[in-house]
């Protein structure tokens, strides 16, 4: 009967688990959706191009949104909506954004008052409207049903959220089980927890554009000045190998921004940012251990400069494990604490 009780229970909150995410995921994140549903139809309106401007005239329904392509004229455009309705001339509702790799970017959401009569669309707002967009090719409409997007991603997101919800609930089991009980169960699941969060790491990484960052030491840009300074150390000194501008060891006060800079100008040199500099030479104040640990020895083996995203992944992946049992060893001397807790 209690296993049957057990059974049941687990039943239940796997249902649960499920149910959630998907009442989430079909209308709360699409609500934008089952709201288009009831916007009012216009088959009046115009659209023409009017200094530089998409302009939507002859509307005359209250409006909820405006459908917005341009086509492929770059990936981030911005805009901003300019409506006449029934209180107001001109008034600019909406500064947003439409992304080409994004579709939900391309549905603007006004909350006008009344009937709507003009809206137009200005591009690149805080450019006074400068652009070189194609307007004639733009797709522009009003009151469009948008979309319903399932995302794969987002709703395996909530799956794991709400498992975590039903998993560290009050009175859950995981609070019964012993945490320095050298169990099989304590083994599995604290390696799943890291691995978990590694794998998470992982994700994050490989989501970030990196820097190309070849391009910036050849334009000895700060970003680089860690391969920089593993030059230097590798070359048997400290200061970099970078050359300094004659002007600069001659003037009185190198350390004039403002003097610096107008005598650069007019000698046609620039001068590096974000590097120190002292007698001649410039160095790097940045702490010299990533250097000695990561990037002079792969300097060293290839000779080329390090990406600043390899370090930072690799101690990432030392920091979950290292947090992992450093807690652990703190807790040890609380024995009646649960896996529970300790996750």
């Amino acid at each position: 009967m209690q296993n049957k009780l057990i059974r049941n229970s687990s039943f239940r909150l796997l249902i649960f688990a499920i149910i959630i995410p998907v009442i989430l995921e079909v209308f709360f994140f699409n609500y934008r959706f089952w709201q288009s549903l009831c916007f009012e139809n216009s088959d009046t309106y115009t659209v023409s191009v009017v200094d530089d401007m998409l302009v939507i005239d002859n509307i005359n329904v209250n409006v909820g949104n405006v459908y917005l392509d341009v086509g492929n004229e770059g990936d981030v455009i911005p805009f901003c909506l300019r409506v006449t309705d029934s209180a107001s001339t001109d008034v600019d509702y909406a500064y947003s954004q439409v992304c080409n790799s994004v579709l939900e970017s391309k549905y603007a959401s006004v909350h006008t008052d009344g009937i709507v009569r003009t809206i137009k669309i200005v591009f690149n707002p805080a450019l006074d409207g400068v652009h070189s967009f194609d307007l004639d090719n733009a797709h522009v409409a009003v009151n469009v049903t948008r979309p319903f997007l399932f995302r794969p991603i987002r709703f395996v997101f909530l799956l794991f959220v709400v498992s975590l919800i039903i998993l560290f609930r009050p009175g859950s089991k995981i609070y019964s089980i012993k945490l320095f009980e050298k169990t099989t169960i304590n083994r599995g699941v604290i390696c799943l927890s890291v691995i978990l969060m590694c794998f998470i790491w992982i994700i994050i990484i490989s989501c970030y554009h990196d820097i190309p960052i070849k391009a910036y030491y050849d334009h000895i840009h700060v970003e680089a000045i860690y391969s920089y300074y593993a030059d230097a150390l590798l070359d048997g000194h400290t200061y970099l190998n970078i050359e300094v501008p004659d002007f600069l060891k001659e003037m009185d006060n190198p350390y004039d921004t403002n003097l610096r800079g107008i005598i650069g100008k007019e000698l046609g040199e620039s001068i590096p940012t974000d590097f120190a500099y002292f007698d001649g030479h410039y160095y790097c104040y940045y702490g010299v251990v990533p250097v000695l640990l990561f990037y002079v020895p792969f300097v060293a083996l290839t000779g080329e400069p390090l990406r600043n995203s390899v370090p930072v992944f690799i101690c990432g992946i030392v920091l979950i494990i290292s947090s992992f049992r450093l807690v652990y060893v703190m807790l040890k001397k609380y024995q009646k604490l649960s896996l529970g807790h300790y996750l």
